[in-house]
C-alpha cells in the first residue's frame, strides 16, 4: 500500500516580485573597441624610416634621371648617323651630316662652323665639301638636344661624310663626347656617365662609356666642358 505524502501548501512569488527579481539581473553590455590609429610613437618611427629612405633614393632618382636623358641623346646621334650612313649607301651618292644652328628653325639649313653638336641635319653632298651648297637635298633635321647635355668634337665644324659604300670619309671627325654636370665619373660601377661615340673606317658607329676612352676623346678636344675636364 502506497503511503500518502502530505501536502505542504507552497507560496507563489507575485508578478511584482517577478518583475524586481528580472530588474535586479544586472546588464551586461559589451565593451567598445579601441579606435584604429597610430600612437605618437608609431607615427614618429614611420616618418623617421620615410626620411632614411627619402634620402637614399633621391640622389638615385636623380642618378638615373641623367643616365636616361644622356643615354637618349648619344642614341639620337647614332640614329643620325646611321641614316646618313644607309642614304648614302641607297642613294649611291655622298651624304654629309653636320651640326646645324639653324636646323629646324630654317626653311634652308646650313651647317655651322661648330666643334658642338648641336642640332644636326643630313643632306646629299656631291661635291663632299662638307657644306651644304645651293640644291643639295636636306634629308633629315633635327633640334638641339636637352640643354643640359654638351656634345663636342675634337674636329671644327663636326662633320660626317659618309661615301656610296658607306666608308666614312674622315671617321676622326665623328667622334664626340657628351657630358653633363657630373662629367668623366664614375656611374654604375665602372662605367663612366659620359658617352663617347666613335666611327670606324668602314663608317659604323658606337658608342663607349669606357672612362679610358672618353678621356682620350676629350685629351683630344683640349678643353674642358660640362663636368668633362681634359687632362
Amino acid at each position: 500500500m502506497t503511503a500518502l505524502l502530505p501536502l505542504v501548501a507552497t507560496k507563489r512569488a507575485s508578478v511584482g516580485a517577478l518583475s524586481i527579481a528580472v530588474a535586479l539581473v544586472p546588464i551586461v553590455r559589451p565593451m567598445k573597441r579601441a579606435q584604429p590609429g597610430f600612437t605618437l610613437l608609431e607615427l614618429m618611427l614611420v616618418v623617421a624610416i620615410g626620411s632614411i629612405l627619402l634620402a637614399i633614393a633621391v640622389p638615385t632618382m636623380g642618378n638615373f634621371i641623367r643616365n636616361s636623358r644622356i643615354t637618349s641623346a648619344a642614341n639620337d646621334v647614332m640614329a643620325g648617323l646611321h641614316f646618313t650612313r644607309s642614304e648614302a649607301i641607297k642613294r649611291r651618292v655622298p651624304v654629309t651630316l653636320c651640326t646645324s644652328a639653324s636646323a629646324v628653325t630654317d626653311l634652308n639649313p646650313t651647317c655651322a662652323a661648330s666643334a658642338l653638336l648641336t642640332g644636326w641635319i643630313a643632306f646629299v653632298d656631291t661635291n663632299q665639301s662638307g657644306q651644304r651648297d645651293v640644291g643639295e637635298a636636306v634629308l633629315m633635321q633635327h633640334d638641339a638636344m636637352n640643354d643640359q647635355i654638351t656634345a663636342r668634337s675634337s674636329v671644327n665644324p663636326f662633320q660626317v661624310t659618309y661615301l656610296l659604300n658607306g666608308f666614312a670619309l674622315n671617321p676622326n671627325a665623328a667622334q664626340l663626347v657628351l657630358c653633363d654636370e657630373r662629367g668623366n665619373t664614375p656611374s654604375g660601377g665602372e662605367l663612366s656617365s659620359a658617352r663617347g661615340i666613335l666611327v670606324s673606317v668602314t663608317g659604323r658607329a658606337g658608342v663607349t662609356r669606357d672612362m679610358g676612352e672618353i678621356q682620350d676623346l676629350i685629351d683630344a678636344i683640349g678643353v674642358d666642358f660640362a663636368g668633362c675636364e681634359a687632362s
